[in-house]
């Protein structure tokens, strides 16, 4: 990925900022991938051991770094600082855990004492928490994980390589997402109410197998993340639509890849009301936002943005501009390497 990353063919916003880290003198990066490890585990181990133990296998080789950033691994990032405690233990890492589903984690688990202690247990022993929104330090708080060890750094993406689209008059709208949080039964409710093109890019667990496609859709399935940003060239401005954020589906920032990627193109963005968004953006300036489920203000918004060449454009300059200014992959990587450097200092 970090060959593909330099090349230009692949958005550097996968790496989570690795590649920045890598960019310092003081720092030696290294992706240590656990899909290599269960590959090479055999199939019939998988089937009866849980990917979270199968993943302690790495712990020798992880207490060799400094640090490690992480978005999943709770088990294993539990072990590598219950170890970097001990004494004989000659290396300290510091597990610094990004939060992708912390609050749907919450949420899922508050009727379950025993689990809910083990997700305490489990953010209380790393050294940093990282969220992509202050909803998530919220609730990690009120959890009772410690507030010193949580800290807000909103998320960003490539925007170079998100960059470049020109023509403004395009003739389809488009549709992009593969979370669980996306609600594509309205938007496609709202497009059998609409005579122009729309476009959906998903999985095929994301399209309903009730729902009736109407002739104006095209669905394109795993959409390789190289053809993203043509696909985002092509759109006369992109939809989101997500379920709310008390549903338990998807991410806790559902569609905040998406939404960053499309104003980094330049592109009029209308979304569904999520709680991340509300910090990241203005409403009516940055994008338009519709109330979850209702898809006639969903077709009212489409219909206005369709027809409005000037709302379209507007919206789509003050996205891009806020999206350049704040929330770039290289912002992100820096505030996240300051966090872990005072974070290895703190031995």
């Amino acid at each position: 990925m970090m060959e593909a990353v330099r090349n230009g063919t692949l958005p550097d916003s996968i790496l989570r900022g690795a590649n920045f880290f890598a960019d310092h003198s003081d720092c030696q990066v290294e992706i240590v991938s656990a899909h290599a490890l269960e590959v090479r585990i055999p199939r019939v181990i998988r089937a009866f051991v849980p990917m979270s133990l199968m993943q302690l296998v790495l712990i020798p080789r992880l207490l060799a770094f400094d640090a490690i950033i992480a978005s999943d691994g709770f088990l294993l990032g539990y072990a590598i600082s219950m170890l970097g405690r001990l004494p004989l233990i000659r290396f300290h890492p510091k597990w610094v855990f990004v939060a992708i589903n912390s609050s749907m984690l919450i949420h899922r688990h508050e009727t379950h004492s025993f689990r809910r202690f083990l997700l305490r247990q489990c953010w209380n022993s790393y050294s940093s928490i990282v969220c992509l929104s202050r909803m998530q330090q919220i609730d990690l708080s009120s959890f009772g994980v410690r507030k010193d060890l949580i800290s807000v750094i909103p998320f960003g993406v490539d925007t170079a390589y998100f960059s470049g689209a020109t023509k403004d008059d395009c003739e389809t709208v488009v549709s992009i997402g593969k979370d669980s949080g996306r609600d594509y039964a309205t938007l496609l409710e709202a497009a059998g109410k609409v005579d122009f093109p729309i476009t959906i890019v998903a999985s095929r667990k994301n399209i309903p197998h009730d729902v009736q496609i109407p002739s104006n859709v095209t669905i394109l399935y795993d959409l390789p993340l190289e053809d993203l940003r043509d696909m985002y060239a092509r759109a006369r401005f992109i939809v989101v639509v997500s379920f709310s954020d008390t549903t338990m589906l998807g991410s806790d920032c559902s569609g905040q890849t998406v939404i960053l990627e499309t104003l980094a193109m330049g592109r009029a963005v209308i979304a569904t009301e999520r709680a991340w968004l509300t910090e990241y953006f203005e409403d009516g300036r940055d994008f338009l936002s519709v109330p979850v489920g209702d898809s006639d203000a969903l077709v009212q918004a489409m219909r206005m943005v369709w027809d409005n060449d000037s709302l379209r454009r507007d919206l789509a300059t003050r996205g891009q501009y806020t999206v350049r200014e704040k929330y770039s992959s290289r912002r992100f990587s820096e505030n996240l390497y300051q966090l872990v450097g005072r974070s290895i200092e703190q031995r």
